[in-house]
């Protein structure tokens, strides 16, 4: 080989020095003229290449790094760099060739073997991924973003336990990683471990504050714990940081849909069909809002391109499901929802499996096929786990631990707040039991706002125990320590979150069945409260639970045997509250409303101090959002359908009774 002209020397140094600069331009100039005097040098080709690469121009640096391949194809790090460019515009199957090649050449390239990992993965070839995400682990152990990748792998293939072994690694390394804080959340929710997923976000937000993935997983864990207000505010903010997220919009969407304001629900549609006019989800979500908004034939037409074999998704089958009762085509609907479960049903998530099961349940119910409805019922909850979530000593030494906290002595002498506040009304009871028949008749009167189910108690508990001075017990524990002013700021923190809700009503409604666990708090923090607790049939009661698609919510409501001694423990605690509490209480059986509803109703407003109003009486048309699996009950008058509704399924409720008759 010749000596190199002392021109082109001096020019590489200067096209180099200019390279390190960020000088591109310039660098890009000095290398095409060395390209030009000398079309076969090669590492000029490659600096060219990179150059067109970091100016935007991957054609370009495709053409520039295959010139330099060619001219000297035994260095490795332009076959690197053209299968780094070449994956950039998506041409994997060609990124992973140049790959393997710079692997031939330096097996112990980590970058080459983290790079072709993710051109396998972008080809769904997960397994390889692995091996090569392993083999970067390998080479450079104390790399925490080459363990973030393993984990995003592991994660794919379904390998929880290991992916969140790789996160954690990846956050031992580098503790700043809010991507690999992020992707923890994320596999610690796909195992259900929803209060620890929701910290883990948390702190990926506190490392990235304008991290809009961060926000829209935390949205997902806060949707499956049923903190639905936490979690559109979350998606709301990934949004913001992200307008065209369309992901997010569509989620945000669907939760809108069932909680309000439904115009938003709508406005979020359209912006996803703005940025993608072909999305499916989105003109499906617009059915289901019509749905929700009774327009059932217009909601159909919509619907109708996705029921087609070839374009039929399970989002499509189960707003047909939800419209075709009023449209007389509830037969057809089935044959629809078995098609999806036979076509995709190994392959589906299993929320998505479970919903169709349940939407499957709910039909052959209302035609009476009683043992096919069993069938699909119980079928959605054992995929949910049967009640694996559920701990029933947990619940019992939590009851335990209420009851000897709350007990009458204590309750004798401890602090209440004194802001004599009589808006709060808190409905209370099993789920299923008539709560949101009891809000709508009470909302429909002028003076009364309806709230919904409210977290805010559970917040308020959930940072109780922190904010208690000199004391580090956990809930209730801590109560015995609790002061006058933390009482009176707790009562405060609380009626300030009911004004936002309304400025105006005499009444608040905070419709939180299981509030019923923190009435102790409740008459120390609302003295001048009132309390209504809803009660129905037990069995009747837990088997709409058990037929309920409360996903991840209520875990106990997926095996009977675990709802029984559920209710149990519920009956044993309510039944010391009525012992020790002092507040206003009212107890409503549903089969008593359903009997004689204007009679309980007027029982009701006169509990809630206020005088009758005839629109009580017409709960039906009062509009406002219901959020809850009662919506579409409370927009028809009472009917009694659903009273001993459990005769219809007693012989497949043996282990139901079985629990709810232990001593």
């Amino acid at each position: 080989m010749g000596k190199e002209n002392p021109l082109t020397a001096s020019r590489k140094k200067q096209a180099f020095a200019f390279f390190q600069e960020n000088k591109f331009q310039d660098a890009k100039s000095l290398y095409e003229r060395i390209c030009e005097l000398d079309p076969a040098d090669a590492e000029a080709w490659f600096f060219l290449g990179i150059v067109h690469g970091q100016l935007g121009d991957p054609a370009q640096a495709e053409g520039c790094l295959r010139r330099a391949a060619g001219l000297e194809p035994l260095r490795p790090e332009i076959h690197l760099n053209l299968g780094n460019i070449l994956s950039q515009i998506e041409k994997y199957s060609e990124a992973e060739v140049s790959y393997r090649d710079a692997l031939r050449l330096n097996p112990e390239m980590a970058f080459a073997h983290a790079n072709l990992a993710t051109a396998l993965q972008k080809q769904g070839r997960l397994d390889e991924a692995l091996i090569e995400h392993r083999a970067t682990v390998r080479l450079v152990p104390t790399l925490a973003e080459a363990h973030f990748n393993l984990g995003n792998v592991l994660k794919e293939l379904g390998q929880l336990p290991e992916a969140e072994a790789a996160y954690r690694e990846a956050l031992r390394l580098n503790p700043s990683l809010a991507e690999a804080c992020d992707g923890l959340g994320s596999v610690l929710r796909l195992q259900k471990r929803f209060e620890e997923s929701l910290n883990a976000h948390r702190e990926a937000i506190r490392l990235k504050p304008d991290f809009a993935v961060g926000y829209f997983n935390m949205g997902a864990v806060l949707e499956n714990m049923g903190w639905f207000p936490n979690a559109l505010s979350a998606y709301a903010e990934a949004i913001r940081l992200k307008p065209d997220y369309i992901n997010a919009l569509i989620v945000r969407a669907i939760l809108l849909t069932y909680f309000g304001p439904r115009e938003e629900a709508a406005e979020c549609y359209r912006r996803v069909l703005s940025l993608d006019p072909e999305n499916v989800a989105a003109k499906i979500g617009e059915a289901a809002l019509l749905e929700k908004l009774g327009k059932y034939e217009q909601a159909y037409e919509r619907l109708r391109p996705f029921l087609d074999e070839e374009r039929l998704v399970p989002f499509s089958a189960t707003v047909f499901a939800a419209i075709c009762r009023p449209l007389k085509r509830c037969d057809e609907a089935v044959k629809l929802l078995e098609r999806v479960i036979e076509r995709d049903g190994e392959s589906l998530e299993e929320h998505t499996l479970a919903s169709l099961h349940f939407e499957l349940g709910r039909l052959y119910d209302a035609n009476d096929d009683f043992d096919q409805a069993f069938r699909h019922y119980a079928r959605g909850n054992e995929i949910y786990g049967k009640g694996a979530l559920f701990d029933p000593q947990q619940k019992v030494h939590y009851t335990d631990a209420l009851i000897n906290t709350y007990d009458a002595d204590f309750m004798a002498k401890a602090p209440r707040a004194t802001s004599g506040s009589q808006r709060p009304v808190f409905i209370v009871g099993m789920p299923r039991s008539g709560t949101s028949l009891v809000e709508q008749i009470l909302a429909s009167h002028p003076a009364v706002f309806g709230g919904g189910e409210l977290h805010r108690l559970d917040l308020l508990v959930y940072g109780l125990s922190a904010m208690v001075s000199g004391d580090k017990k956990g809930y209730p524990d801590c109560m015995a320590a609790i002061e006058q002013d933390e009482i009176e700021r707790l009562a405060r923190q609380y009626l300030e979150y009911l004004a936002t809700l309304s400025e105006d009503a005499e009444r608040v409604i905070d419709k939180m069945p299981a509030n019923y666990v923190h009435l102790g708090l409740i008459n120390l923090l609302f003295p001048e409260a009132r309390v209504i607790h809803c009660v129905r049939d037990p069995l009747d009661t837990c088997l709409s639970c058990y037929f309920q698609n409360f996903e991840y919510r209520h875990p106990y409501s997926e095996d009977l045997t675990s709802l029984g001694l559920y209710y149990r423990e519920y009956q044993r605690l309510m039944e010391h509250w009525k012992s020790v509490l002092d507040i206003a209480f009212m107890e409503v059986r549903y089969e008593d409303l359903v009997a004689d509803q204007e009679k309980i109703s007027r029982e009701l407003v006169a509990f809630c101090g206020l005088e009758w109003d005839e629109q009580c009486l017409r709960f039906y048309d009062t509009k406002r959002v219901v959020g809850t699996a009662s919506h579409d009950q409370v927009r028809r008058p009472i009917y009694n359908r659903s009273i001993g509704r459990w005769k219809n399924y007693e012989s497949h409720l043996g282990p139901l009774r079985a629990a709810l008759a232990q001593e």
